[in-house]
């Protein structure tokens, strides 16, 4: 079964419980804080490595996290550990992430650039997104020098591809056929 599968419940859970309190913002803090946990490779082993005990497995979870979990966060912690879940809070937090932004009407894009951007550049993307995709945008810039000129913007299922790099790629391509 997808770890996503197995993990959407979850997440589903926490979204409705961080809705109704109106935190949705410190859930996202506790979900981030503990996925970056249990991704870090000597705790993932552990957690896969079935002679390991649970209890000690929360402790080091705890200790990792120090007092960035709220109690809430902690319980998390501990109900997926005794159901041995501790593993999929990566995909549970990207279940709940989505949920958010769907409520909050929000998404997350993507531009890679061949050269820094200027903010204008970065405001008349973030501006043609938004109004593209109807949802706020935020914006997350990288630079890439080997895409050689251009922008490839990825936002949700969105990808849009105008690099010379892929224009170069979609001429041999067509050149091919």
């Amino acid at each position: 079964m997808e770890k996503t599968t197995i993990a959407r419940p979850y997440g589903k859970a926490v979204f409705e419980l961080a809705q109704r309190k109106g935190n949705l913002q410190d859930w996202s803090e506790v979900l981030g804080v503990a996925a970056a946990a249990v991704s870090e490779p000597p705790l993932s082993r552990l957690i896969d490595d079935p002679r390991m005990d649970t209890e000690r497995l929360v402790d080091l979870v705890f200790s990792i996290t120090g007092p960035r979990l709220s109690e809430q966060g902690k319980n998390l912690i501990l109900l997926l550990a005794a159901k041995d879940r501790l593993a999929l809070l990566p995909e549970i937090r990207q279940v709940y992430e989505a949920m958010r932004a769907e409520a909050e009407r929000t998404i997350e894009a993507e531009v890679v650039s061949a050269w820094p951007l200027t903010s204008e550049q970065e405001q008349k993307i973030t501006e043609m997104l938004r109004e593209r995709l109807s949802r706020e945008v935020e914006l997350h810039v990288k630079t890439n020098p080997s895409i050689i000129g251009g922008v490839i913007i990825h936002a949700g299922d969105l990808v849009i591809d105008a690099s010379a790099q892929g224009q170069l790629h979609r001429l041999a391509a067509t050149l091919s056929r």
